[in-house]
């Protein structure tokens, strides 16, 4: 019965923990249980034994109560003799009892290098091709530099086609060779190679800028430029106010028989 169910029929609320494994409960009455299960399902007890240490690594779990209460039932500590070592006076009991003393540690870890691409835009078929072009020159341009007099070693060896693939299909979000760390997986980037495509990256993306991006830019600087002059005319006004507020003042001020000074404004 739920806690509303209790209070309507005059019942005493019962523990969370009354109700765990009701339906695993019911369905192991008999002492031999099929061990098979469904694909992601709970697997069902292989006898009684295993049920009830279940529902009493549930009960323990899930008290709200002090866990000794559990822990006792279970190996039926009342029956047996005290222990030789009791508990020292003072000794935290367990987290429900002496919640301060067992505080939960909030662990964050970080990663110096990203470990998913965010949201990429998608590159024209101009920098597509163009970056395309370029990765498969630079690659023929190392083995000439770094690998020359020898046919072992090709290109492909420093940087695979299926590398320049990802790199022309994320070619917005290379920003430096971190990305080649899990991002995009590349042995050769996290050194002297992977900053040389980096650079090839950026230099071919300045030549085909894309034309969303450009647009969005564009308009940021224009909602900047208007709300600088929507606050330079609000200034001015504030300036105005001020002034005819004196200069209203000082009119409307005088008394009788007195005199308004003559100012160098006016």
């Amino acid at each position: 019965a739920t806690l509303d169910d209790s209070q309507e029929t005059g019942a005493i609320p019962v523990d969370r923990v009354d109700a765990i494994d009701v339906e695993e409960e019911a369905a192991t009455t008999n002492e031999t249980i099929s061990a098979q299960s469904r694909r992601g399902k709970k697997k069902n007890a292989a006898n009684a034994l295993e049920a009830r240490d279940r529902r009493y690594l549930s009960y323990f779990i899930a008290t709200n109560r002090c866990r000794r209460e559990p822990w006792d039932e279970f190996f039926n500590n009342k029956n047996k003799l005290p222990g030789l070592y009791p508990r020292l006076p003072g000794t935290p009991c367990c987290d429900n009892c002496n919640p301060e003393s067992f505080q939960v540690e909030n662990i964050v870890l970080t990663a110096s290098y990203p470990l998913r691409a965010g949201r990429a835009r998608v590159p024209s078929p101009e920098l597509r091709d163009a970056l395309t072009r370029a990765l498969d020159i630079w690659r023929k341009d190392v083995i000439d530099r770094d690998y020359p007099n020898q046919s072992i070693i090709v290109g492909r060896h420093i940087l695979d086609d299926s590398v320049i693939e990802k790199i022309v299909a994320r070619a917005h979000i290379i920003k430096d060779t971190n990305i080649f760390r899990r991002v995009i997986p590349w042995g050769y980037g996290r050194g002297r190679y992977g900053e040389e495509v980096v650079k090839i990256v950026t230099d071919t993306g300045m030549l085909y800028p894309d034309v969303e991006e450009v647009a969005r830019q564009e308009a940021i600087r224009e909602q900047a430029f208007q709300r600088l002059e929507i606050a330079a005319e609000k200034e001015r006004l504030t300036k105005l106010r001020t002034v005819f507020e004196a200069c209203y003042n000082a009119v409307y001020e005088v008394t009788t028989g007195g005199t308004v000074k003559k100012t160098r404004g006016g």
